[in-house]
């Protein structure tokens, strides 16, 4: 191979790699654009005045990833009651930053959830269960036609925005969650609050972990993370997970969800304390 052929390839070989470079570049900042644009578009006109309600200024939007708990298995398939830190989904408030001032009332957080239902166009939704805490609101949207818990939802005390939890909600749930069908980005941000999916078509065969089993993995986790901790209620079945409550010394303390499948468990470490609930039917 001559000089000439030789440096004509190497530049030919430099060029391509530089396309590709540019390429990927490219569709990665196109991906970053869709995937975190949609926590800042949604929101009311003036975006910066809600820093003043927060500990500090500027956090990461609401569909971020940060860490959680996991039961693990024992590599059989197995759970055992081993707990470690596992992915998760942020916690702290809005921003992960924690929220200080006046929380929404149970009518408030209401009707934002009701509003939200009406764009999400679906008319078997509707909200069965308002929790009110000091960094959001929380919603259990059911369905009418089955009576299946369908999602969890959040309300964003400051700006009223109303969101897809983060956590099993959105990684668990195999009908409204990021794994379902047409459910906007992979990241999980164009579920449910931007949603295309066709859910008439879903058809959803159980879960080989009982409610009863659950409640058991509920109560070992807690015994192991929050001594004293009782679960409480018999908790929501979701497509692919169940949610429950838990008290201590009688008081509701905290969330927590598990796998139907696998038997993990997840806490909600995003809420902060509790202050009200109601029901509807």
């Amino acid at each position: 191979m001559n000089n000439t052929l030789r440096i004509t390839l190497i530049v030919v070989a430099a060029l391509f790699g530089v396309a590709i470079l540019i390429a990927g570049g490219i569709f990665i900042g196109q991906n970053i654009s869709g995937r975190y644009s949609f926590g800042f578009d949604q929101f009311p006109n003036n975006f910066m005045y809600r820093r003043n309600n927060y500990d500090q200024p500027f956090g990461m939007g609401p569909g971020m990833m940060g860490r959680g708990f996991f039961r693990q298995n024992d590599g059989h398939g197995q759970p055992n009651n081993s707990y470690e830190m596992g992915p998760g989904m942020m916690g702290g408030g809005f921003f992960g930053r924690t929220y200080k001032g006046d929380p929404l009332s149970i009518g408030q957080a209401k009707n934002a959830f009701d509003a939200y239902l009406t764009d999400f166009g679906s008319e078997d939704l509707f909200v069965h269960e308002v929790m009110v805490f000091d960094q959001n609101a929380y919603a259990v949207i059911k369905e009418e036609s089955t009576g299946m818990a369908a999602m969890e939802l959040l309300v964003d005390h400051d700006s009223q925005l109303v969101y897809p939890e983060h956590g099993p909600n959105r990684m668990w749930n195999l009908k409204y969650g990021m794994m379902a069908g047409g459910c906007g980005s992979a990241f999980g941000a164009g579920c449910g609050m931007n949603f295309t999916g066709n859910t008439e078509e879903f058809e959803f065969e159980g879960m080989p972990v009982t409610l009863e089993d659950a409640q058991t993995a509920a109560k070992s986790y807690l015994d192991a993370a929050v001594p004293g901790a009782n679960v409480a209620g018999g908790g929501f079945t979701f497509y692919g997970y169940y949610t429950f409550d838990y008290e201590v010394d009688g008081k509701m303390a905290g969330m927590l969800s598990v796998n139907g499948f696998s038997g993990d468990v997840w806490p909600h470490t995003w809420h902060g304390q509790f202050i009200e609930e109601a029901e509807f039917d």
